[in-house]
């Protein structure tokens, strides 16, 4: 396997030398919308930011956390937008925002962390991607804006889990191997995944064929114990090669300095701008690259363009 490393430096004010951390657009954000799935009897809640101006634009589903909701991980959805993307944030069923407040507490104590519930995950993903006609309808100003040729998923711990499985990754189940792809995502960004596990062995990955950025560093533990930061490697170094690439963050941890917009769990780590603007400027450039076809993202990854270094970051790609 021939791998290529790429240094990425913190200079200026372009973010790690690629583009503004806020793009040329103008953007609208509608925080609460709701859709009813009749088939499965669940309604499903999302935010959708925007440009207000042009269009069409590709389409993310950013997905969080466990716990987390739709209106997390502003830090990365909204410069996205500014830059020329739709981007759809779903509420799971594990949210806090459906949680009583005894709920809340057992959950952040680990006695009942809600993972039982993660099919139901990219099933809402597909969902949402099924009713994209109904969402423009809904939401004001987007009709005309969304391109349904141009897809991708992402997301952020339970969150990458879903991207995952949504990008062709097979867990085991009691009923053998299943799959929850979805053909019409075109890429997939995974910013702290899970690797070999109880759900994952080695083959799980071996279906993954899609484009993929995968996002960690060397003090990602998992909050509840189960992943160790070497192990959110499997995704990149276990899937097939072709258009794959693993950000690998010296001092990172799993908050990755405050992407989700605040400091969340125990041993999340500090807040540290730098390391958000590594997780916004490296998933800008793979959308750009992977949605839009455009060559300057996939330059940008290939090379090593910057000269003055804030913290250091490896790029390896396969």
């Amino acid at each position: 396997m021939t791998l290529a490393l790429v240094t990425f430096l913190l200079i200026g004010s372009n973010e790690l030398d690629y583009a503004p951390k806020l793009g040329a657009l103008a953007t609208s954000s509608v925080p609460s919308v709701s859709l009813k799935d009749a088939k499965r009897d669940k309604t499903v809640d999302f935010r959708v930011t925007f440009p207000k101006s042009g269009g069409p634009y590709p389409l993310i589903v950013l997905c969080h956390g466990l716990g987390g909701s739709k209106d997390g991980l502003l830090p990365l959805s909204e410069p996205w937008a500014s830059h020329g993307y739709v981007v759809i944030q779903p509420s799971f069923s594990d949210s806090f925002q459906y949680m009583s407040q005894e709920e809340k507490l057992d959950f952040l104590r680990a006695k009942n962390p809600k993972f039982g519930d993660w099919k139901s995950r990219p099933q809402d993903v597909s969902f949402l991607i099924d009713s994209l006609g109904a969402i423009e309808t809904k939401v004001p100003g987007l009709k005309g804006k969304i391109d349904r040729t141009r897809i991708g998923v992402g997301g952020h711990s339970f969150g990458a889990h879903t991207s995952m499985l949504i990008g062709g990754v097979e867990p085991r189940t009691l009923q053998g191997r299943e799959s929850l792809r979805d053909k019409r995502v075109l890429a997939v960004a995974v910013i702290s995944g899970q690797g070999r596990g109880p759900q994952f062995d080695a083959t799980s990955f071996e279906k993954l064929a899609v484009p993929m950025i995968c996002i960690s560093g060397t003090e990602d533990r998992d909050p509840f114990g189960r992943q160790t930061p070497e192990r959110r490697q499997d995704p990149f170094l276990l899937a097939p090669k072709g258009d794959k690439y693993l950000v690998w963050i010296q001092g990172a941890h799993h908050g990755f300095g405050g992407i989700n917009g605040r400091i969340a769990w125990p041993g999340s780590g500090g807040a540290n701008e730098t390391h958000v603007s590594i997780v916004r400027a490296s998933t800008l450039a793979f959308w750009d690259a992977y949605l839009k076809g455009d060559p300057n993202g996939k330059q940008y990854l290939a090379s090593n363009r910057l000269t003055k270094a804030a913290r250091e970051v490896e790029l390896t790609r396969r």
